[in-house]
Formats: C-alpha cells, structure tokens, sequence
C-alpha cells in the first residue's frame, strides 16, 4: 500500500526533463568551453608570431650593429693610415729639402741678412704659436680628464640603476614564487579535500543505494539523480581548476615574455652605453696620438731650428740655407695647423654621424617598447574577455544547480508530510547535506575567484614597477645624452675661441714684425759686418786646416797607388783564371742547350705521336662501336631469316597438307567423272524413252495405256506428274554438264597450283641457301672483328710500353743533363730505338686503318644482302596472295555444286536422304578446304 501511496503522490517524476535540460546546458557549456580553447589558441598563435617577429627584429639588429661597427672601425683605420701618410710624406719632404739646402750654398748679401732677420722673427713667432698650441692642448687635456672621470661617474650611476633594477626584478621573482607556492598548497589542500569529500559522497552514496534497494523505486531515482548531479558538480569543480591551471600557465608565460623583454631592454641599454663609451674613448685615443704626434714634431723642429741657428752665424751661404729651412718650417707648421683643424673637423661630423645612430637605434627601441605595451594591453583584453565568457556560464551553471535543488526540495516536501514515508525524509536530509555541500562548494569558487583578482592586482603593479624602471632608465638616456650634448658644444665654442685667438694672434705678429723690421735694420747690418768678419778669420784658420789635411792625402794616396798596381796584378791573375772557368762553361752550357734542344724536340714528338694515339684509339673506338652496332644488326637480321625460314618450313608443310588434299579432290573428282558418265548414260536413255513416248503418243491408244502405266510407275516414285518429271530430269542433266566443266577447270587449276607451289619450293631453298651463306659470312666477320679487337689491345700494350720506355729515356737524359756526362752512342742508339718504335707503330695504325676500312666495307655487303632478302621475301609474299586469291575462287566456284541426282531411279525418301548426306559431305570439304587455305593467307599476312 506504501508503495502504490508512493506512486500516487509521485506523478510522473520530472527529472528526465531535468536532465535532458543539464544535457542541453552542459551541451552549450561544452560548445562555449570549445570557443575559449579556440579563442586561446588562436592568441597563443598570435603571440608566438609576435615573438617570432620579435627574435627576427632582434637578429637583424644586431646584425646592423655588427655592421655598423666594423664600417667605423674600417673607416678609423682608413683615416688613421691617410694621416700616417701625410705626416710621413710631409716628414720625408722636410728632410729632402733639409739635405739640398746643406749641399747648396750661395754668397750672402744684404737682402739675405734682411730675410733671416724676418725669419728670426717669424720663428720667434711660430714658437709662441707653439707654446699657445701647448697651452690649449693641456687644457683639452684637462678638459678630456674631466669627462672621463663624468662619464665613469654617469657609468657608475647606470650600473647602480641597473642593479637595483635586477634586485626588485629578482624580489618580484622571489614573491612570485612564494606566491605560486601558497597557491599550489592551496590547491593541494583544496584538491585532498574534495578527494575526502569525494569518497565520503561516494560510501553515502552507496549507503544510500543499499538502504534504497529494500525501499521504493522512486527513491531510487531520486537519488540517481542526486548521484549525477554531485557528479555534474564535481566535473564542473574539475573543470574549474583546469581552467584556473590554464590561466596560471599563461599568465606566467605573460611575465616570463615580459622578463625576457626588460632583459632585452637592458641589454640594448647596455650595448648603447657600451658603444657611445668605446667611441668616446677610441675619440680621446685619437686625440692623445695626435697631441703625442705633434710633441714629437714640434721637438724635432726645434732642435732643427737650433741646429740651423748655429751655422748662421758662421757665413752668408749658412745664413741662405738657414733662411730657406725656416721659411720651409714655417709653411710645414701653418699645414699641420690646417691639418690639425681638418682632423677636428672630420671627427666632430664622424660624433655626429655616432650620435646620429644611437638616437636611431633608441627611436627603434622606443617603438619596440610602444609595441611591446600595445600587445601586453591587447593580451590583458582578451585575458578580461576570455575571464568574463568562463564565469558567465560558471554563475549560470551555478543558479541553475540552485534551481534544481529547490525543485528537488519541492518534491520531496509531499512525501515528507506523509507520516509512512521513512525514506523519503532521509532523502531530504540527503538533499539538505547536497545542497550544504553545494553552497561549500561555491564558497570554494568565490576563493578561487579572488585568488585571480589577487593575482591580476600583482601582475597590474609588476607592470607598472617595469613602467616605473622604464621611465628611469629612459631618464638616465636623456641624461646622458644631454652631458654629452653639452660637452660637444663645449668643445666646439672652445675650438672656435682658440681658431679666433689665433688668428688675433697672427695679425698682431704680423704687425710686430713690420714694425720691428724698420727699428733693427741698423742693429743688423753692425752685426753682420762684425759677422763678416769672423767669418774671415775663421775662413783662415779653415784654409790652413785643409792644406795640411791635402799634404796627409796626397802621401796617403802614394801609398794607394802602390797597393792598387799591386791589386791589379792579382785581379789580372784572377781575370785569365775566370776566363778559363768562363770558356768552360760556355761549352758545358752550350751541350745542355743541345741536349735541351734534342728532348724539346723528342717532347714534340712524343706530343705529336700522343695526338695522333690519342686520335687513331678513338677512330678505333668509334670503329669498334659501329662494329658491335653492325654484329647487333647483323644478329637480328639472321633471328629474322631464322623466323623466315621457319615461317618457309611451315608453308612447305602447308603445301604438302594442300598436295594431300589435291590428291584426294583428284580422286574425288575422278568419281564425279565416273558419276557424270554414268548420269550422261541415263539421260541418254530418258531421252530415247521421251523420243518413244512422243512417237507413241500418235500411234494408238494401247501404246497409250502402256505409256501411261509406265510413267505412272515413274511419276508414284518420283511423286510428281510427267511434264514435272520431264522438266527435272532436263534441268539435272544440264546441272551435271556444268559441274562436269567446271571440274575441268579445277584440274586444270590444280595442276598450276602444283607448278607454282613447285617453283615456290625452288626458291624458298634458293634463299636458304642464301641465308645460310650469309651466317658463314656474318661468322667470318665476327671473327675478324674479334681479330681486329686483339690487334687493337697488342698495339695498345705496344703503345704504353712505348711510353714507359720514352719516360725512362727521358729521366736519363735529365741525369745526364745534371752530370754533365753526355755520350754520343747512347744517344744515336736511343734515337735509332725511338725511330723504330714510331715506324712500326704507324705501320701498326695503318694496318689498324686498313682493318677498320674492310670491316666498314663487309657490314655494308651484309647491309645490301639483307635488304635483296627482304625483297624477295616481299615478291614471295605477294605470288602467295595470288594463289590465296585463286584458291578463293576456286571455293566460291565449288559452293555452287550441287548433290542429289545420282539415284533417280529409287524412291523419293531414298534420295532425299542421299541428298542430304551428300550436301553435309560436301558442306565438310568446304570447311576443311577453307580452313587449309585461311591458315595458308594468314601466315604470309603475319609474316609481313
């Protein structure tokens, strides 16, 4: 009664409609999760395309880079080696005009004295231009000193920067780590605790399932369901922390790109300092080898300029040189100054130019960056998205869970109220654990959802702490571009201000000059006669000095007198020996050009023969290919006639089949004779028993009766009236006659059939004969071929042991050469051996000629012969389709015949069945006769 109260409280239960609602839910949940996951693959495809656009950027970059600076390093190089040059050319100049000016000398004069005088001044003039140059360049000294010691503090600065930057990079890691520690314990707390739970479901559930089996069917169902729903919710849960795994994955993979990108930052940081640091200090290198270079030029000038000064003093010819060598190191002085500005000038344009290309390459890393923040930006949208379309259908699936266990809750509350329905309120409180387990669960779900709000917030404030380390080391850029800016305009206003003051500097020499040539015109003509006369004394002193230095030279020169006369006798000693060495070397030298003469002239030889070797062996070889082409075809074509002569034997045999029947048509047609006779002989008789018939007709009526009884016989067996009896007997007879004839004319063409099939015969073995004389020939050719291919191979052998003996002969002559041993026999019998070998090997090529010109000859013969052979053939060929087409004739004449006359005096039946015998014999030799002469036509037709 419970039960059947069960089933009436409990209408049709709707739970089946339920599920299939959950089915079409999970169904589209299923369809949404699909989008997402293609959604995600499709920005994971984006993202590795962006990073592989990336690394190819990157790599040409730094490719540009490498170029770049081997360019600079190639065009220093190349400015280093022109100022090398000059400097050395100028260098080189000086001293040549130095050492003229010392071996020219002229006489002093007045206008001399006022040249020097203005040179004097012009060098005390290009010494404090000198000292001016000193004092500018220890200020750029200075200056450069400065820099430096800016630019280590800015470098210092920069690695602090970066260090700092790599600490917080290095304590966001640590906090990342600890926090994607906390949340894997998290997880793992979560993930033993819903296994927990996950079983105790499972034993209740079993509980359940054992304490329902004894109750109602529909507490079966219900919990069912309630098992499905649990399981439903346990595959969402599962679902969930799949996506949430999904979404930490990549949002590591987002900050590890983003670290890879700051690294990639800093490092093309890095190298832009690196590269404006080597440029500076290749600027100061350069400067310092200059400043070193122009030290040294300016000493040697110096100590010229003293060198110069000294022998001034002593005459007017020293007074010109001296002027000539200032006015010269004056013009050295005013280009090395222009130099000095030029090179000042090409390396501001080449820091320019360096400056222009690191403000290139950092616009580029600027946009790198912009474009690196557009996509991080997209990447976050689509993040927010992708978060928006998973909690959508989690909150849906979540509400419509809620739904459900309300509906449940309704349809358990009428059961309830019933006092008899145990089972049913245990399955409420089983719903009531369900629905605590739900709410549990989804207090588990909002976690999980701050935890990834939490983690957005991190990754937010990373993004802004790189934002933040971005904006800095864009600044410190800035920073120390402007330094660098600044110094350059620094170094440029102060090498305009010293270009000024020394020009300044020039004009007022200029003017002092003028001026102080006016005041010193008196001074110094007192001191050039003062001068003079020093001169003069010392000119005396000179004078003495050289005549007691002549009187030592001339005794000295005595006494080499008698040493080169002694000499001269020894070298004509050594004169006469050398011509005796001489004149024997002629002759040695003069037999090794004869010798050389005699081995170029074998060499020529050897080369000439080798040529012509080389040649005949690939005639020999052209002649031996078109040998084996000839053997190749003289092969088939006796295969041919071998076919052909088969085919011959099979219609020799043919004919001899066709002989046969001749034979037996022949004793047919002897018996048709006989019949024919015999028919004759009857119509003979009919024609007399007409003749009597006609005449007894008139006579009388008895004779009429007779008659009339005895073709009445007559007519019952042949079963027709007189007249039709009259008329068959007259239409056989005139049939028989012309059977008779044309059987006459088939013997007659029988018998020419046998003569052609006679002269057929002679001339099939007339060509075997032929064939057969051919092969003997093709044989006889092939062994001479084969003969003439071991004479090739023995002349070949020949010809190396020629060239192995030419060689040997060779190296004696060359030690013989080296000996200097030459003798006459050997070299008379060599060249008689040599002559030989080369007569006996051209009479072996002509023979070798000979023998290719006769086998060229034979293969055409056997050329022509085969083709006579295939004309005949062809005539053979076509006299059988003659006799083909007389036989056919002969088979459309006989298929006229007819059979069935020979027994007119039996009875109708009896002949009607002779006929029909007759007709069937006939009807076989016709079929044996056509099948004989088709298979005669289609062996020619074949063959052809």
């Amino acid at each position: 009664m419970a039960q059947e109260a069960i089933v009436r409280h409990v209408p049709v239960n709707p739970c089946c409609e339920l599920l299939q609602k959950k089915e079409t839910k999970l169904s589209q949940k299923l369809a949404k999760s699909e989008e997402g996951r293609n959604f995600l693959k499709k920005a994971i495809g984006i993202l590795q395309d962006k990073i592989t656009n990336f690394e190819t950027e990157n790599v040409k970059l730094k490719e540009e880079l490498a170029r770049q600076k081997a360019e600079n390093d190639e065009e220093k190089k190349i400015e280093e080696l022109a100022s090398r040059d000059t400097l050395e050319n100028e260098i080189s100049a000086l001293r040549s005009e130095i050492s003229s000016l010392k071996q020219k000398g002229c006489s002093g004069s007045e206008d001399t004295d006022e040249k020097v005088a203005e040179l004097l001044a012009s060098v005390s003039k290009g010494e404090k231009e000198i000292s001016i140059l000193k004092e500018q360049l220890e200020k750029e000294r200075m200056r450069a000193e400065n820099e430096q010691k800016m630019s280590e503090i800015e470098l210092k600065k920069a690695n602090e920067a970066l260090q700092t930057a790599k600490a917080e990079m290095a304590r966001v890691e640590k906090l990342q780590a600890d926090n994607e520690r906390e949340m894997i314990m998290n997880e793992s707390s979560i993930r033993v605790s819903l296994e927990s739970e996950i079983s105790s479901l499972k034993s209740q559930i079993t509980v359940l399932q054992q304490q329902t089996i004894s109750g109602a069917q529909d507490a079966n169902k219900e919990a069912t369901l309630l098992q499905e729903c649990v399981s439903e919710q346990k595959e969402e849960i599962s679902r969930l922390k799949e996506l949430l795994q999904i979404e930490k994955d990549r949002a590591d993979s987002e900050k590890k790109k983003a670290e890879e990108e700051r690294e990639k930052t800093d490092d093309e940081k890095y190298r832009a300092g690196k590269v404006l640091s080597e440029s500076e200090t290749e600027l100061r290198v350069k400067e310092s080898a200059v400043r070193v270079s122009l030290e040294h030029e300016i000493s040697s000038l110096k100590s010229q300029i003293a060198l110069l000064q000294k022998p001034a003093v002593l005459g007017a010819q020293d007074v010109n040189k001296d002027t000539i060598l200032l006015q010269d190191c004056i013009s050295n002085k005013e280009k090395e100054i222009n130099q000095l500005h030029e090179l000042l000038q090409i390396e501001k344009n080449r820091a320019d130019s360096e400056r222009n290309k690191a403000e290139e390459e950092r616009k580029k890393v600027d946009e790198k960056k912009v474009w690196a923040e557009k996509v991080i930006a997209e990447n976050e949208r689509e993040m927010k998205i992708k978060e928006s379309a998973v909690r959508l259908p989690l909150e849906n699936e979540i509400a419509s869970l809620k739904s459900q266990i309300e509906l449940l809750q309704q349809q358990v509350v009428p059961g309830v109220q019933d006092p008899s329905n145990l089972e049913v309120q245990d399955v409420n409180e089983e719903t009531v654990v369900y629905e605590r387990r739900v709410s549990e669960r989804e207090t588990e779900i909002n976690r999980l959802k701050k935890l990834l709000q939490k983690e957005k917030k991190r990754a937010d404030s990373e993004k802004k702490k790189a934002e933040t380390e971005k904006c800095r080391a864009n600044k410190v850029l800035a920073d120390s571009e402007r330094t660098l800016k600044e110094k350059e305009q620094a170094v440029r206003l102060s090498l305009g201000a010293e270009i000024s003051a020394l020009e300044s500097q020039i004009h007022l020499l200029q003017k002092e000059i003028a001026v102080r040539d006016e005041k010193k015109e008196v001074n110094l003509n007192q001191s050039l006669v003062s001068k003079k006369e020093a001169e003069i004394n010392q000119l005396k002193k000179l004078a003495e000095k050289e005549r007691t230095r002549a009187e030592s030279e001339k005794k000295k020169a005595e006494a080499g007198k008698k040493k080169v006369t002694e000499s001269q006798k020894i070298a004509k000693t050594e004169k006469s020996r050398a011509d005796e060495e001489r004149r024997l070397a002629d002759i040695e030298r003069k037999k090794v050009e004869e010798v050389r003469l005699q081995l170029e002239m074998l060499k020529a030889e050897v080369h000439v023969l080798r040529a012509n070797l080389e040649s005949e062996a690939l005639k020999v070889q052209q002649a031996n290919e078109i040998l084996e082409t000839e053997k190749q075809k003289v092969i088939t074509e006796g295969q041919r006639a071998d076919m052909e002569m088969a085919k011959a034997e099979e219609q020799s045999k043919l004919l001899e089949t066709t002989r046969r029947e001749i034979v037996e048509e022949r004793a047919r047609a002897d018996s048709l004779s006989l019949q024919l006779e015999e028919n004759r002989a009857r119509i003979m008789k009919l024609q007399k028993e007409i003749a009597e018939h006609v005449s007894s007709r008139n006579t009388g009526n008895d004779a009429g009766d007779l008659s009339v009884e005895h073709l009445g016989l007559e007519a019952v067996k042949l079963k027709g009236g007189p007249h039709i009896e009259v008329m068959d007997r007259e239409s056989g007879a005139s049939k028989m006659v012309f059977n008779c004839l044309q059987c006459e004319e088939l013997i007659k063409k029988l018998k020419d059939v046998k003569q052609e099939a006679k002269r057929e015969k002679e001339r099939a073995d007339s060509e075997m004969e032929k064939a057969e004389y051919q092969r003997k020939v093709a044989d006889a050719n092939g062994e001479k071929a084969k003969m003439e291919t071991d004479r090739c191979l023995k002349l070949a052998d020949e010809l190396e042991d020629s060239g192995c003996k030419i060689e040997k002969l060779k190296k004696e002559m060359q030690e013989l050469v080296s000996s200097g041993k030459v003798v006459d026999t050997v070299e008379r019998k060599n060249r008689n051996s040599d002559a030989t070998n080369m007569k006996l090997l051209r009479k072996s090529l002509k023979l070798e000629r000979m023998q290719t010109k006769h086998a060229i000859q034979v293969a055409s013969l056997e050329k022509d012969r085969n083709i006579l052979l295939q004309q005949e053939i062809r005539r053979i060929k076509e006299a059988f389709s003659g006799f083909t087409d007389q036989l056919d004739k002969l088979d459309k004449c006989s298929s006229h015949w007819d059979v069935g006359i020979n027994d007119l005096e039996k009875n109708s039946n009896v002949s009607r069945r002779q006929g029909k015998k007759r007709k069937f014999l006939d009807e076989e030799l016709y079929q044996v006769l056509t099948l004989n002469w088709c298979l005669c036509l289609e062996v020619p037709n074949k063959h052809c």
